[in-house]
Order: C-alpha cells, then sequence, then structure tokens
C-alpha cells in the first residue's frame, strides 16, 4: 500500500519536475524511465531470473515432510496353525493324551493408523535433464536483458525523432511568423505608395490575398508544431496539456564512419542480435534437457517415520534409497519436444539472418540520407542568400515605382521557402545522423543516457 501511495504521488509531481527548458538529452531520458514498453521489459528480465532460479533449485537436496491418515479395511495379521501336544497319561503309559493349544492371531499393522514422515532427497544423475535446464534458463535472462536494451534505444530513437520533428515545426512556425510580419509591413507600403499614386490598385489587392494566404499557412504550421508536441508528449508518458519548451536546435553534424566500419559495428552490437543468438542456444539446450527425459535417472533419498506409534511391524523406522527411474517406451514423446525446440532454434537463426539484412539496409538507407541532407544543406543556404539578394532588390524596384507587388510576394516566398528547406535538411541530417547511431548502439551514450 505505501509503494502505491508513493507512485500515485510522483506521477502528478513530474509536471512540477519537468526540466524547463527540456533538452533532447533529458527528453530521451524521461521517454525511457517512463515508457511502458521498457517496464514491461525489465519485468521480463525479472521473471527469467526466477526461472533461472527454477532450474537452479531441481538440482539441490529437498526435505520434506509428510503425514498422512491410513485405513486399511484388511488390515494384515499373522495366523498360526494350532499346535499339537502329546502329554504323558499316567492312567495308560501306552496312550498319551493329545492336547491341541491354539494360536491368536498377531496383529501387524492397524486398521487406521497415522503416518509422519521425513524424507531428504537429492538427484544424483539426471542425464544432463537439470544442467541443460539451467543453461537454457541463464541463456534466457541473456536475451531477456539484451532485448530490454534493444527496446531502450529503439524508445531513445523514437523520442529524438519526435523531438526533431516538433523543433523543426518550431522553426517552420518561426518562419511562417516573420514571413507574415513582412507581408503585413508590404501591405501597409503597398496602400501608402497607392494613396500616393506611385502603385496601381492591383498591387495592394495582391498584398492583400498574399496576406491571407500568410495568414493560412501559419495556421497549418502551427497546427503541425501542436501535432507534433502531441507525439512527444504521448511517447513521453505526460499529459497532453504540459507546457515544455524544446531547447536543443536542429543543428550541422557529421558523421565519419563509413559503411563497412558501420555495418560491421551495428552487427556486432546489436542488442537484438545477441538476444536471437542467446535464444537459439537456450532452445538448443532445451531439446537435451527434453531428450533427457528419456535416459537414465538416479536419485538418492533418506526416508525417516518421525511418528512410530502406529508404524507397522513389518516396515523400517528409516531407510536409504537409491532409486533409477529410465522411461523405456514414451510414444516418441521426449524426441518430439526435442524437435520442436530444434526447429524453433532454426526457425530463430533465419530470423538472425533477416534481421542482419535489414540491418545493412537500413544503414545503406541512413548514410545516403546523410549524403543527401548534407548536399540539400549546402543548396538551401545559397538558395536563403540568393532569395534575401532577390527580396532586397524587389523592395528597391517597387518603392521606386518600377517593380511590382508580385515581385516582392514571390521574393517574400522564395524566402521562406528557402529557409523551411534549410530547417528541413538540417532535420534531415540530424535524424541520419541519430538513426546511425540507434543501429550501431551509440545512441544512448552520445545522449548522456544509461538506462
Amino acid at each position: 500500500m505505501s509503494l502505491l501511495i508513493m507512485l500515485a504521488i510522483s506521477v502528478p509531481s513530474i509536471a512540477q519536475q519537468m526540466p524547463e527548458p527540456l533538452t533532447l538529452e533529458e527528453a530521451v531520458r524521461i521517454g525511457i524511465e517512463r515508457n511502458l514498453d521498457y517496464k514491461g521489459a525489465i519485468q521480463d528480465i525479472r521473471a527469467a531470473s526466477a526461472k533461472k532460479e527454477q532450474a537452479r533449485a531441481l538440482a539441490q537436496p529437498k526435505l520434506e515432510w509428510r503425514i498422512s491418515l491410513q485405513h486399511l479395511p484388511e488390515p494384515p495379521v499373522l495366523k498360526v496353525p494350532p499346535i499339537s501336544l502329546k502329554l504323558p497319561n499316567p492312567a495308560n503309559p501306552q496312550s498319551p493324551l493329545s492336547v491341541t493349544v491354539p494360536v491368536p492371531e498377531i496383529e501387524l499393522a492397524r486398521a487406521t493408523a497415522k503416518r509422519a514422515t521425513l524424507v531428504f532427497s537429492l538427484p544424483v544423475y539426471t542425464s544432463g535433464r537439470i544442467e541443460n535446464a539451467i543453461k537454457a534458463a541463464s541463456l534466457g535472462v541473456q536475451a531477456s536483458d539484451s532485448l530490454s536494451r534493444a527496446k531502450a534505444n529503439e524508445v531513445a530513437l523514437q523520442v529524438t525523432r519526435a523531438y526533431l520533428q516538433a523543433v523543426l515545426a518550431q522553426e517552420v512556425v518561426k518562419v511562417q511568423q516573420q514571413v507574415l510580419e513582412v507581408v503585413e509591413a508590404h501591405l501597409k507600403q503597398a496602400e501608402m505608395l497607392y494613396q500616393q499614386g506611385i502603385v496601381a490598385q492591383y498591387d495592394v489587392l495582391r498584398a492583400r490575398a498574399e496576406l491571407a494566404s500568410q495568414q493560412k499557412r501559419l495556421t497549418d504550421a502551427q497546427n503541425q508544431y501542436a501535432l507534433a508536441m502531441s507525439l512527444l508528449l504521448s511517447l513521453l508518458n505526460l499529459p497532453q496539456e504540459q507546457k515544455i519548451t524544446l531547447s536543443t536546435p536542429l543543428r550541422e553534424l557529421v558523421y565519419s564512419g563509413t559503411y563497412e566500419d558501420t555495418l560491421k559495428s551495428a552487427t556486432e552490437t546489436s542488442h537484438e542480435i545477441k538476444a536471437l543468438q542467446a535464444k537459439t542456444r537456450a532452445l538448443q539446450a532445451l531439446a537435451l534437457s527434453a531428450e533427457a527425459e528419456a535416459k537414465p535417472q538416479v536419485l538418492f533419498s533418506v526416508n525417516l517415520e518421525t511418528l512410530t506409534e502406529d508404524l507397522s511391524a513389518i516396515e523400517p523406522h528409516a531407510s536409504l534409497t537409491i532409486g533409477v527411474r529410465w522411461n523405456l517406451f514414451d510414444a516418441g514423446y521426449a524426441k518430439a519436444v526435442a524437435r520442436e525446440h530444434r526447429e524453433t532454434a532454426e526457425r530463430t537463426r533465419i530470423d538472425q539472418q533477416r534481421l542482419e539484412n535489414a540491418l545493412a539496409l537500413r544503414i545503406k538507407q541512413a548514410m545516403f540520407e546523410m549524403e543527401s541532407a548534407q548536399q540539400g544543406l549546402k543548396a538551401a543556404q545559397r538558395s536563403v542568400e540568393a532569395s534575401q539578394e532577390s527580396l532586397r532588390l524587389a523592395q528597391r524596384r517597387f518603392e521606386t515605382g518600377v517593380g511590382t507587388s508580385v515581385e516582392i510576394l514571390d521574393a517574400i516566398l522564395a524566402v521562406s521557402q528557402a529557409k523551411i528547406q534549410q530547417q528541413l535538411a538540417l532535420y534531415q541530417m540530424d535524424n541520419a545522423y541519430y538513426t546511425l547511431l540507434h543501429l550501431t548502439n551509440q545512441l544512448l551514450k552520445e545522449l548522456g543516457t544509461n538506462p
């Protein structure tokens, strides 16, 4: 109950403890700590550890105390035939007297008796059944641990992508807001020049139409930002009304690894591959354990009767036993179970190969995206410079009555598109960079998170 109270108090307090502003590193840490799938993976480790303890207990000595009430419908008795005796006859020595002496029945066990037995047992030889069961359980713990690390790594990438999308949406809102202010200023200028007779009325009408269009673009950008923030809050398992400020900007990042080195690192450090490898070895051990069920099993036991007053006369007070169990015929059940485990192990190897192929494809795709983003960023930066200069020239011509409002509005739109493309290139670059870190299991280290 006290634990439930602590949890009930801690969950609402997240809103008060939320770092402000929220960095990417803090977002990833919170996302992993509060992710339900990751918590479930941690519980899987604990369950696998309990299963390992169960397997180990099979090889340990056991001490049992058994008590029972036994009723025999026909209690065993010892029956002795009557004894015939010949005695001398004083009256007639030639004719001795014959005497038959009956012997009463001897009760060997009571009809109703209480029994209490202390039993100590220890498996001596199990043909590898227990040993392989312990090995399989240990490998199960390893597999669960690898899967939990893989889940933490996956959650980190999901939160990172959502964070970058929210930052991109935030930057687009800023650009659209700036464009709206420029269009509003242009409209005021156009109205003033129209009143002075320098420009035509069409320029004013065109500026008003563009202002309405820009207001819609800003609204769309704000909606996209709200959706991106909603996704981020959902991944962080936070209330949708939670207010957070993002402080890690989109920035130019460089990944220096080659494809071959990246693929090698990703394959060697992949937690998913390690989990599949552990699962394969565990299934092989389970197959051997199943086969051992049909082989000889030797058990040593000591029985000590702790209640002797009702003990049968033909039963000992204590006994030592070496027992051998050999399942000579089980209709092929043990072999079928072993075959199932081996076939599943082979399926796991296929899954591992499929995962390695997918990993190679994802790395190649991320590296192509990184290269494309680098080229796109250079082009966007030049486009921003060119569009800004074009806007400056268009404004000069418009102020002198040589240019038109259409030229200015087109130049304003070009500047906004160039700036948005610049942010998109940075987002693509950052996304590809963090994806490569995720694939090589360096993402959590890069973000300073160690779950």
